[in-house]
């Protein structure tokens, strides 16, 4: 990575930021990408319930998509995203998404007691 990119890279921590993006690992279905010792399974908790009892179900881990192991991931922030043309904002506990998936804004729901 250049050092102008790597420069771009940090301050934007809810990204992930990868040497090469060659596609590679993103287009493997789960079964190939767990097969793939350069590819990780990147997952979800869904969202329970509605309104002010809606919280984080971290007990239910779904996995959504696949990326390179190159790809740099800040646990400290968790992000709420949406699939491609979805409307359900789930939870991923790391800044690392699926590809195509957008980020949902600033939500500030609750992991569930």
């Amino acid at each position: 990575m250049t050092r102008i990119a790597r420069a771009l890279c940090l301050p934007l921590l809810i990204w992930g930021c990868r040497e090469e993006d060659n596609g590679t690992c993103q287009d493997l279905g789960l079964d190939q990408c767990l097969s793939d010792s350069t590819c990780d399974i990147i997952s979800y908790s869904p969202v329970v319930g509605e309104g002010e009892d809606a919280c984080v179900d971290t007990t239910e881990v779904v996995d959504a998509g696949c990326n390179s192991t190159e790809l740099i991931c800040n646990d400290d922030v968790p992000v709420f995203a949406r699939e491609p043309g979805g409307d359900e904002c789930r939870w991923f506990p790391n800044s690392c998404l699926p590809f195509g998936w957008e980020v949902c804004g600033n939500i500030s729901t609750p992991v569930c007691d």
